[in-house]
């Protein structure tokens, strides 16, 4: 049931503080507070067990299975003029390889390389100043990753200092119509493509998708145990699909995707 690694979560100790409060309350007689706050403990560890939120991420991502690396091919692909990469996957870190850390989501550099390499493709870089105001552009950190590794011999660009998905989208507009693209594929997190994808065809470019990163893959068919103590991953992808569902809506309010 327990692993001794849940125990050092911190969602596990607001979990043990919600039935220690429960329990003092409840000797209180303050039994209505005491009750709500383990029905909230309970609804946490419901939520954990049925993995709620790898559920919601799987059902985002579900659209885009087809749409992964391993399933990528020249046949199918040969009108696509250049690889997009949505940017968000590092923060700078002068201590680690290229200058930067990269996070969870470098899934996308990865395979937008692959896909630039395979289909002989120019590789187009987002992103923009993780740093802050005054560093150098994300694409910096990535470039200087592929310049080590000796992947010298593609064409990458960028598309400048970019503070979200739709400034992305009108960069790489503005860049297609300079090189005469007509379609693009783009790579982004599969949470991350129903909105990514929107914004470029707003933007007025025809989009394939090659999505990756999947979170919240397999959640309905994993394997079923039960885990009392909720986790800070669960609450994070929980975070991330609460941001993109109301990403999404917020796009088509602003008309951007």
């Amino acid at each position: 049931m327990f692993s001794p690694k849940d125990w050092f979560d911190p969602c596990a100790w607001v979990w043990l503080i919600l039935i220690a409060l429960s329990l003092r309350l409840w000797l209180q007689k303050r039994r209505r507070l005491a009750q709500s706050l383990a029905a909230f403990a309970m609804v946490l560890s419901i939520c954990e067990t049925a993995r709620v939120p790898a559920r919601l991420a799987g059902r985002k991502e579900a659209a885009y299975y087809q749409f992964n690396i391993s399933r990528l091919s020249a046949t199918n692909l040969d009108q696509v003029d250049a690889v997009v990469q949505c940017g968000g996957v590092l923060s700078p870190s002068p201590y680690d390889l290229s200058g930067a850390n990269y996070l969870d989501s470098v899934d996308r550099l990865l395979a937008s390389v692959e896909a630039a390499r395979r289909l002989h493709l120019p590789l187009v870089l987002g992103g923009g100043t993780p740093g802050g105001p005054g560093t150098p552009l994300e694409s910096a950190f990535e470039r200087a990753w592929l310049a080590s590794w000796g992947l010298t011999n593609l064409t990458v660009m960028d598309l400048g200092v970019c503070r979200d998905t739709h400034d992305e989208a009108v960069a790489a507009a503005r860049l297609a119509k300079l090189h005469g693209w007509k379609r693009i594929l783009l790579v982004t997190s599969a949470i991350h493509m129903d909105r990514a994808s929107a914004a470029f065809r707003r933007a007025g470019l025809e989009v394939v998708p090659l999505a990756c990163d999947f979170e919240g893959t397999g959640a309905p068919h994993g394997e079923w145990r039960l885990r009392l103590l909720p986790s800070v991953g669960s609450v994070v992808l929980f975070k991330t699909w609460l941001i993109e569902e109301v990403g999404w809506w917020y796009y088509r309010l602003r008309g951007w995707g």
